[in-house]
């Protein structure tokens, strides 16, 4: 029986092993750019305000950090850990699957910027995740650890090593990672008016978005959707007294630049920040605003627009 014991209790320390460094790999990849990570946790449409976006995605990364930190050291405390790790993973798969369902996930941001994970590879991983989490289960429901502490196939030294170690490159990549980008200037603004911050310069006009009515397109640059939806608010631009029609978009200055070549819009075009840019729109892009004085009038998700229905938006919300 003790010889059954200890080798169940080997197996339990491996799985441990496993799953802390599949845990502390996940949090180190989301540090590396914790920026980008933030953005992915926006497009689950659970969270969007700005400034709570990058709170959550730092706080998950502590998570996963403190949980493969306790697996690689072996603290078990009585099973609750293993037990709390399963319902991690439990939780993070209901979440995916509300996004992938709901909200159009593409990319379930488990590692970070660095490794791209559909939403259905990311489940059946946390699946697998969950057997290992039940097969280290079983033999403490058998039988309670015994005050020894980890067993010889993972000393109690290797694991703290391991742990402290988890947690030097966790925090190291957090602190020489890749820097946020800097958010363009805007101006002050009001959660009632969060158009008024933005300011186009565009072939010596200028559209203030805190002053007067506009209709703002929500591109993303690299959307194909958007980038079809180009021509109509063209041909909406040439109509008699139409609506001064701006763009706020999602995209690089490289991005940017391919999307103009493509497009050629006839109207003003300004990238703004990843997560006000998410903080702005639906779903997914495109979504287009009525706004005056900075302040949304009314808006509208339409996946690919006809004139006839921006013609028709237009004409509800000036009512």
């Amino acid at each position: 029986m003790s010889l059954c014991h200890n080798t169940a209790m080997k197996y339990l320390r491996a799985i441990e092993i496993l799953l802390g460094a599949v845990f502390i790999f996940s949090a180190v990849t989301k540090a590396l750019d914790l920026h980008a990570f933030a953005v992915q946790v926006s497009y689950y449409g659970v969270v969007r305000e700005p400034t709570l976006v990058p709170l959550v995605a730092n706080t998950m990364v502590c998570v996963e950090m403190a949980f493969g930190t306790a697996l690689l050291m072996g603290l078990r405390l009585r099973g609750l850990v293993l037990l709390a790790t399963g319902g991690l993973l439990v939780g993070f798969t209901a979440l995916i699957a509300y996004a992938w369902a709901f909200k159009g996930l593409k990319d379930c941001g488990c590692f970070g910027a660095y490794i791209k994970m559909g939403p259905g590879v990311s489940i059946g991983k946390n699946v697998v995740l969950l057997a290992m989490v039940v097969a280290g289960l079983i033999p403490l429901l058998k039988k309670r650890e015994t005050s020894e502490g980890p067993t010889r196939l993972g000393p109690t030294r290797v694991g703290y090593a391991l742990g402290v170690l988890g947690v030097v490159v966790v925090a190291v990549s957090a602190a020489f990672g890749k820097p946020a980008p800097e958010s363009p200037p805007t101006k002050p603004t009001s959660a009632d008016k969060p158009f008024a911050a933005y300011v186009i310069e565009d072939e010596g006009m200028t559209y203030d978005l805190g002053k007067d009515e506009y209709l703002v397109a929500m591109l993303s640059a690299t959307c194909e959707h958007c980038q079809a939806a180009v021509a109509v608010l063209n041909e909406l631009a040439e109509q008699p007294d139409a609506l001064p029609i701006v763009s706020l978009m999602l995209g690089t200055e490289e991005e940017m630049e391919e999307f103009r070549t493509l497009t050629d819009p006839h109207f003003p075009l300004k990238a703004i920040e990843a997560l006000q840019f998410m903080s702005l729109i639906g779903t997914e892009p495109p979504r287009f605003y009525v706004i005056r004085d900075g302040a949304s009038l009314a808006q509208t998700d339409i996946l690919d627009p006809t004139l006839e229905d921006l013609q028709k938006f237009l004409a509800t919300s000036s009512k």
